[in-house]
């Protein structure tokens, strides 16, 4: 890791934000993610049994 670098603190706002993207964000995000994803799979699904 070079000296220096502005990612380097984690007192700094980019470390805290990226802290709260791999911990409790990264998390919702993922879950998010899940649910879009499943719901559109859902509809897909749903959308080819109707039209068969």
């Amino acid at each position: 890791m070079p000296s220096g670098g502005g990612f380097q603190g984690r007192d700094s706002f980019a470390g805290k934000f990226i802290d709260f993207y791999q911990g409790a964000g990264g998390f919702a995000a993922s879950i998010i993610i899940f649910v879009i994803g499943g719901a559109g799979l859902a509809t897909t699904v749903i959308k080819r049994k109707t039209a068969a």
